[in-house]
């Protein structure tokens, strides 16, 4: 009885903390980073620049930083439940959990990830562009899958981001330098800050986030 006790605390114990990762962590990838490890420092600045509601015609240098920053926090974040949903021992509920939490990174659920089997096996295959999603739900089937390992290792821009006027957000693209799987790969996403609504109750509150595009 107090096994089973101490397995269902320990459970929601990593379900809450993995709840809260798209929110509030950022850990190793910041460390080669020393502009994110500067910013992060300042957390009220930081929270400032995040807290506005309405996209605006142009971004400071610091608003730029931030949202820059707050998409290498949300691709960690992605890394991090992959590693939940790819790993055959971990609880259902908790893969179930993270599932849903992984989409709320992104843009859409039918987002792209291309170079599919460099993830699942550490091989190249260009030609093999599938919907994150449906990859996921494959990759469920794979009698002999393991889990996804990562660790990145820098983050860089190779386009900051930009106001795209005719569709009313901005657009960038981030690059990460990671071992995956155990080998060295990059990995290119990109990233959108877009205007949108959350409805609590009967209140609606307007913001701006940062979410995840399609990755190469």
């Amino acid at each position: 009885m107090f096994k089973q006790v101490l397995h269902i605390t320990w459970f929601c114990l990593i379900l809450t903390f993995f709840s809260c990762a798209g929110e509030s962590r950022y850990e190793d990838a910041s460390a080669p980073v020393e502009e994110s490890k500067s910013m992060a420092g300042n957390s009220a600045k930081f929270t400032e620049e995040l807290n506005i509601n309405k996209l605006p015609e142009s971004l400071s240098k610091e608003q730029q930083g931030a949202f820059e920053l707050r998409a290498q926090q949300k691709f960690q974040d992605f890394l991090d439940y992959l590693k939940i949903v790819s790993n055959p021992k971990m609880d259902k509920g908790l893969v179930k959990h993270s599932e849903q939490l992984m989409k709320e990174l992104f843009i859409s659920d039918t987002i792209t990830i291309y170079d599919a089997d460099s993830i699942l096996y550490g091989t190249k295959n260009h030609n093999n562009p599938l919907p994150l999603f449906d990859y996921l739900k494959g990759y469920k089937q794979v009698s002999h899958k393991k889990e996804i390992t990562s660790k990145v290792k820098s983050f860089s821009y190779t386009k900051s981001l930009q106001k795209d006027t005719l569709n009313n957000f901005y657009t960038g693209r981030l690059q990460a330098e990671m071992i995956l799987n155990n080998k060295k790969t990059l990995k290119t996403v990109n990233i959108y800050l877009i205007e949108t609504t959350k409805q609590f109750g009967d209140t609606e509150l307007k913001s701006i986030e940062i979410k995840l595009g399609n990755i190469y």
